[in-house]
């Protein structure tokens, strides 16, 4: 059964919201749905691979070396490689390989680190 309910966004954000709405000739009362859908089930999928995963914690050499280190281009990027290769991950899951061109570390892609650690 559906219920009502109130939110108070941004007028920018309402109209913009209303206009992709629109465009995809959905409600924005199901487009809200939707979006929270979509939210549970990244949470759930997060649960899942919380048993897979390793963080890891960057110290302050490792921002010392991202900003300073001449093949790293974006400084964020640096900061993921060096606290990985600094807590012995295996690998760098990201969507941007071509980012971590530098690295020793292997680096793959969400569907190549499922296919390869996960689903095996």
């Amino acid at each position: 059964m559906d219920a009502k309910i109130t939110l108070s966004f941004d007028a920018d954000v309402i109209e913009k919201a209303k206009a992709f709405a629109e465009s995809n000739n959905i409600s924005l009362s199901r487009l809200t749905e939707f979006l929270k859908s979509g939210e549970d089930i990244a949470r759930k999928k997060i649960a899942i691979l919380a048993d897979k995963i390793k963080l890891a914690e960057n110290r302050q050499s490792d921002v010392k070396e991202a900003a300073t280190h001449k093949k790293i281009l974006n400084f964020e990027d640096g900061l993921e490689y060096f606290a990985a290769k600094n807590a012995g991950c295996r690998c760098i899951v990201t969507e941007d390989i071509s980012d971590f061109h530098y690295t020793d570390i292997e680096v793959l892609n969400s569907e190549s680190f499922l296919n390869r650690y996960v689903l095996k």
